[in-house]
């Protein structure tokens, strides 16, 4: 008989005491064993409690036919840093030709763990991570108003806790409500005045090159690539060398816009650190 690898919830543990879900894991488990007795005495049924991506198998423990998982962060998305290591941990604890059911389909989807499979299931985990992130995005300022949008940026001016990122994440979210277009502008205009960490400048980078080329942006498009070319000048020079290449006339247009600013760069002599850029 299959056995199965009893798992606790990981995203659960960032929720709740450490001490309180221990607790409560064990008397899930404990019950689960005092049902089982019959079972557990012929061989045919075992219980073991671990985090999928601590999981290493004990001296003498066989190797695992069926692994599944219903709601468990590192193999649903939502941590996908923890998710190739989770999928190495089960590859190994997995008879060869082991399955793997996951949730999030009817019936479960079904991943054989080789090599290429974990590499590919990495692949898939890293991009649901990316699709959760957007929906909270989403979720988090779809409905905001002109006026919320407006208070936002000028919290900026006030130097407000916790503006900045705030508007690093609204700046990156793909909305379409009322002024939110103006809205971003108005806040990429002011970001290049506020320090940003290493991981904003990185998010609104990727977002304003992902929206250059893909022609995916909305008005007032100009005060993002600003302010790429404030943060990363190199870097959005050869996002729209590339974006030439695109087939869509305003990708084309905005990117030679960039491009010129090239020229404008080769013209600024040593010494004119007064001059800006428009």
């Amino acid at each position: 008989m299959r056995r199965s690898i009893l798992q606790r919830w990981p995203d659960l543990l960032r929720t709740r005491p450490e001490g309180q879900l221990y607790s409560r894991v064990r008397r899930l488990v404990a019950c689960a064993r005092a049902c089982s007795t019959a079972e557990i005495l012929s061989g045919r049924l075992e219980f073991r409690c671990v985090a999928v991506e601590n999981l290493v198998l004990a001296k003498g423990e066989r190797r695992y036919d069926l692994a599944f998982a219903v709601r468990v962060g590192v193999l649903d998305g939502r941590y996908p840093a923890e998710g190739h290591v989770a999928l190495a941990r089960l590859r190994k604890a997995l008879v060869k030709g082991g399955i793997l059911l996951l949730d999030g389909g009817d019936p479960l989807k079904q991943v054989t763990l080789g090599a290429a499979d974990v590499a590919s299931q990495v692949g898939l985990i890293q991009a649901l991570g990316v699709m959760r992130a957007k929906l909270v995005q989403l979720g988090e300022f779809e409905s905001m108003s002109k006026v919320q949008a407006r208070t936002l940026a000028d919290a900026l001016l006030a130097a407000e806790p916790n503006a900045v990122e705030t508007c690093v994440r609204f700046v990156c979210a793909e909305t379409v409500g009322l002024w939110h277009g103006r809205g971003r502008a108005m806040m990429c205009r002011r970001l290049k005045h506020v320090q940003l960490d290493q991981d904003q400048k990185k998010r609104l980078m990727d977002c304003i090159f992902r929206r250059l080329s893909t022609g995916r942006f909305s008005e007032q498009f100009r005060d993002q690539l600003r302010l790429a070319l404030h943060l990363d000048v190199r870097g959005v020079f050869a996002a729209a060398k590339h974006a030439l290449d695109s087939g869509k006339p305003h990708v084309q247009r905005y990117a030679n816009w960039v491009l010129s600013h090239k020229e404008l760069d080769n013209d600024v002599q040593p010494g004119a650190a007064g001059m800006r850029r428009k």
